[in-house]
């Protein structure tokens, strides 16, 4: 049989539970409007070192495309270049689902689709040299593909809120370096050359502006100077065939250009996740 206390001890255990519950949400609140700036920032951190990551990525895909393709200046259908343009693909593909960002996703898929379609290309120097018309249907469309990708992740990296001026400088290093891969790489090929057309002009400016880059990144900070030894020397490896580029057979050196400048840009990724 209850007492009368039962019940009022009853209500006075559900009360106090409410009234912890309560307590529980409001310190929740008020830890996270707290860290909310810093949340944010690191938040906006993390999205722009990933969007970088896919721009590095689309990159990497597109020039091992022109460096596996070129069948007079280049070593065509190297092994390591095909391994690469697919692995770096479906790395990329998977990247964007996870950045949940609809229209990038769908311009993931339309520069996949692109890729898949190169199945349709000539595989072997045999069967290339039959059907070299089938080079300006099926490589076209992968140039154009990464092009509208890489400026819509551009714009969606600069829409986020500004983090470190490093990280950033070093992000717009790696960007631009991939600019002067490609450019090379189209440049280079017999069948896209006289599409598009490089502008020496730019290509020289573009150098002059990274070399200003890296000198004044390395003299902010004895560590990034060291960090950037590596970038540095990968780009100089290069740098004469990027301002003095062919024409003529033994004058191009794609395969060279993508590995120095592709191992630049990683470096430079890398250095502003550290």
């Amino acid at each position: 049989m209850k007492t009368t206390g039962e019940p009022c001890l009853e209500h006075y255990k559900n009360n106090k539970k409410h009234h912890f519950h309560f307590l529980g949400c409001l310190c929740l609140c008020l830890a996270l409007s707290t860290s909310s700036p810093a949340a944010k920032a690191e938040g906006s951190t993390s999205r722009q070192d990933d969007i970088q990551e896919m721009r590095t990525l689309a990159t990497s895909v597109t020039a091992n495309v022109l460096v596996y393709f070129n069948l007079i200046n280049g070593t065509p259908y190297d092994i390591g270049n095909g391994e690469a343009y697919r692995r770096d693909m479906s790395h990329l593909l998977k990247l964007s689902r996870q950045l949940g960002h609809g229209p990038i996703t769908e311009q993931a898929q339309l520069l996949g689709t692109a890729i898949a379609d190169l199945e349709n290309l000539p595989q072997s120097g045999t069967e290339a040299r039959s059907a070299l018309p089938a080079y300006a249907r099926w490589l076209p469309p992968v140039i154009d593909a990464h092009a509208q990708f890489d400026s819509s992740l551009s714009a969606l990296y600069d829409s986020l809120a500004p983090t470190s001026e490093i990280r950033r400088a070093l992000h717009d290093l790696s960007h631009d370096i991939g600019h002067l891969l490609l450019d090379y790489q189209r440049a280079s090929f017999p069948y896209l050359s006289t599409v598009w057309l490089p502008d020496d002009q730019a290509i020289v400016a573009l150098n002059a502006s990274l070399e200003h880059r890296f000198a004044a990144l390395s003299a902010q900070d004895a560590r990034l100077a060291q960090a950037l030894e590596g970038p540095v020397r990968n780009y100089h490896f290069v740098r004469q065939r990027l301002l003095t580029p062919g024409p003529g057979p033994g004058q191009w050196a794609p395969n060279a250009v993508e590995r120095y400048l592709m191992r630049a840009m990683q470096a430079l990724d890398a250095e502003a996740r550290h």
